[in-house]
């Protein structure tokens, strides 16, 4: 198993490393139409005087790395990382709990939002892999998932932006919520057709959901979701932050900012809404 450092063992992207998991017992010796699968197993190694690894037993896999990799390319963890990943796998599974009960409340949220025209989440009942997560009788199925918003790549983005928790970033397994557009990020360097492989489109939004107090997220989607709403030519009323101000500013979108006490509506809600641009206001 190939694992990366970097995501959910150090959970907060403060290691960068990976890690090769083996069980040790692999049979490195099959054969097929007799000539040996691993041959680099069977074969003597002359740097070695003569070694073969698959006799060295369960440590064969993990010796030939090893010798192998560590030597020739150095591959090994430096210090720091190898700290911050064993402080990371410390609260491993806490964090993992808190992940995943997050991941499910927003996908729920979000499969019953007007603005969302599909959830790709394993979690919920009406998703295709739920009869095989139910199968392999797993409590939880992760904390990435990805959805389908209204509209396209700009109501992608402008969702993105608008978005006051989460930071965007391609990275995933933070104890901090992610989003990106991977479109344009992780998928960039593919055609329509291959993207359409792969399941996205430019309406795709990935969310890394992370650990916070999950109260936290309804005002965070609900101003998101407020922002789809914004069209060139259009004022939009809200407290948000000098960063969403700007990049709307850019998209046509003229921002005035109103100090959070005087939007408060009846009940502590947030009000934020747009107004016609000849509309004048001090």
């Amino acid at each position: 198993v190939v694992a990366s450092l970097t995501k959910f063992y150090t959970g907060n992207g403060s290691g960068l490393g990976g890690v090769l998991v083996d069980g040790g017992k692999f049979d490195w010796t099959v054969e097929r139409d007799g000539q040996p699968v691993f041959p680099y197993f069977v074969t003597p190694d002359p740097a070695y005087h003569g070694l073969k690894y698959a006799d060295l037993g369960a440590p064969a896999f993990g010796l030939k790395v090893r010798v192998g990799l560590l030597r020739d390319t150095g591959s090994t963890l430096s210090p720091f990382n190898a700290w911050a990943a064993v402080q990371g796998i410390d609260t491993l599974s806490l964090r993992l709990e808190r992940h995943n009960e997050n991941a499910t409340k927003v996908a729920e949220f979000l499969n019953n939002h007007e603005k969302v025209t599909k959830v790709n989440f394993a979690g919920l009942k009406d998703s295709p892999w739920y009869a095989t997560k139910e199968k392999l009788g797993l409590k939880y199925t992760g904390s990435v998932l990805t959805f389908e918003i209204q509209g396209g790549q700009a109501e992608a983005w402008a969702f993105i932006d608008a978005l006051k928790l989460h930071s965007n970033l391609a990275n995933i397994g933070d104890v901090r919520s992610l989003v990106v557009h991977p479109a344009t990020t992780t998928h960039s360097q593919s055609d329509e057709a291959g993207l359409a492989r792969a399941g996205v489109t430019q309406s795709t939004v990935r969310l890394s959901v992370g650990i916070e107090t999950i109260d936290v997220h309804p005002e965070d989607d609900w101003f998101s979701c407020n922002c789809l709403q914004l069209k060139p030519g259009k004022i939009m009323m809200c407290t948000g932050t000098d960063r969403t101000a700007e990049r709307l500013y850019k998209r046509g979108i003229d921002i005035i900012q109103i100090p959070y006490d005087e939007i408060m509506n009846g009940g502590g809600a947030l009000h934020c809404t747009t107004l016609p641009l000849e509309r004048e206001y001090i």
